[in-house]
């Protein structure tokens, strides 16, 4: 590993420029680059974290409207403010923002075989927002919330007709409150919506119980998509308890794992909150030792455990949830990489960076995830109604000179950002989007995370000294 890590740091010298790193002034931006695809290889786009507001800037007679019409009526409804601003830096997605996003995914050049949404369709604070803005006594909030992620489901297939699309929950959608349960209601309603679920009699059940089900690849044969609800995975408190479901969705997802491999297929996960520590929070002063993880600990142990035992059909799961471009790698107890979870951006301005999304590329004959390009709002448009540019920051291949995106490329590049300060630098630059979301001082705790999964030996990594420095 040391003389892998040795070698790349040589190639990603040469690929990685030394940038300044912490300004809002925007950079340099070159010609959008082709995307290229080796032979043998297909695309997919990645599309997370709308946190889809409609009460913050809107007018309230277009509000009124909205509470008063059904969700295919919204579109034309929204196009009716004229003017409309993409929402600020600090703020969830508005019409004009979401409107943006799609038409820059759909125009990208790129020939998509397939979507992935890793959820969080609603605002966040949705049920806050609409006593506030719609109706303080909170009538009628069920509905707003079911016709808010009906509009946005929607706009997403109607922007790809010709995709399949495969949603997952966040734990912002919910007809009850943020990190609570999905609700009945909602369940009902995303099974008539979404297209791609499974209709099987079992299927169904399972998602309308708790809202995970299990699909076929669309194009790669004996591969699947195993689609998680990771809200009740949650170590963050919840507002309604969620009983047993974790403890379900465990059993669940081991049963399905089972059958993968007895069928000789093979899996990737789809989810929304990733596994592992959550590198911001434990950033926090005197967490260092003690670190902040994404999943309650029962499940962090019970999912790892479960995600070794069937290592031989398992490579690849995205997730979203914390709005930059990240990763988590997996390793045996001899450091070998096995596993890895690519985080995608947000397009939701809510965590101060900027609007972004992926586009994936696969092995059309493994179904393994081998580069991706990251695509962001670049030039944000001005009140007068100027379109924004998005523009493809890098692209993993190109950028690294690693032949492909894989556990032991993304173990590497983990310990490129602990070995060298200018290469940290750039890579720290590009993950967290062009902007000062992730802050340069704080940089061992994000890497850390990508690599450790324990906290003595995050501790170790991200706070070497009992001061914690830095």
């Amino acid at each position: 590993m040391r003389r892998l890590a040795l070698a790349a740091v040589l190639l990603i010298s040469v690929g990685f420029g030394a940038v300044k790193l912490n300004s809002r002034a925007p950079s340099p931006q070159a010609t959008r680059p082709e995307i290229s695809l080796e032979p043998g290889e297909g695309a997919f786009l990645i599309l997370s974290d709308v946190h889809f507001d409609p009460f913050t800037g809107t007018d309230a007679r277009v509000l009124q409207q909205l509470l008063d019409a059904p969700a295919d009526r919204w579109p034309s409804i929204f196009e009716s403010q004229p003017n409309q601003s993409p929402a600020p830096d600090g703020a969830d997605t508005n019409y004009a923002l979401f409107s943006s996003a799609l038409d820059a995914a759909r125009n990208s050049g790129v020939h998509y075989d397939y979507v992935l949404m890793p959820g969080d369709f609603l605002g966040h604070n949705f049920l806050q927002k609409y006593r506030h803005y719609a109706r303080p006594d909170g009538s009628g909030y069920q509905e707003f919330a079911l016709k808010t992620m009906t509009f946005v489901s929607r706009s997403i297939q109607q922007a790809f007709p010709s995709l399949p699309v495969y949603f997952a929950f966040g734990n912002n959608d919910s007809v009850i409150d943020d990190y609570a349960p999905q609700g009945a209601a909602l369940l009902a309603a995303m099974d008539k919506e979404w297209k791609t679920l499974p209709r099987q009699p079992s299927a169904k059940k399972d998602f309308l119980a708790a809202g995970y089900y299990v699909v076929p690849h669309p194009t790669v044969p004996d591969f699947e998509f195993i689609v998680l609800n990771t809200a009740p995975w949650s170590s963050h408190p919840s507002p309604v308890p969620f009983g047993d479901a974790d403890t379900a969705e465990l059993t669940w997802l081991s049963a399905q794992l089972d059958r993968i491999r007895l069928a000789h297929h093979s899996a990737a996960l789809l989810m929304h909150i990733p596994p592992g520590i959550d590198g911001n929070s434990s950033s926090k002063p005197g967490l260092c030792a003690t670190p902040a993880f994404f999943f309650k600990k029962s499940v962090e142990d019970s999912f790892l455990s479960i995600v070794a035992a069937h290592k031989d059909v398992l490579r690849d799961s995205y997730a979203g949830h914390i709005h930059i471009d990240d990763f988590r790698v997996l390793a045996d107890q001899q450091g070998m990489p096995y596993f890895q979870v690519h985080v995608a951006p947000g397009i939701s301005r809510d965590h101060h960076s900027p609007p972004g999304f992926d586009i994936g590329i696969y092995d059309k004959k493994s179904g393994a995830m081998v580069d991706y390009a990251a695509d962001y709002e670049r030039d944000v448009p001005s009140a007068g109604g100027t379109q924004a540019a998005w523009k493809v920051a890098y692209d993993f291949r190109e950028a690294s000179h690693f032949p492909d995106y894989s556990p032991s490329s993304l173990q590497t590049v983990a310990l490129l950002v602990r070995s060298s300060e200018a290469i940290r630098a750039r890579i720290m630059h590009i993950y967290s989007g062009r902007s000062n979301s992730v802050p340069m001082q704080d940089w061992r705790y994000y890497s850390c995370a990508q690599t450790d999964w324990d906290p003595a030996t995050y501790g170790q990594c991200a706070c070497p000294s009992e001061a914690g420095q830095k």
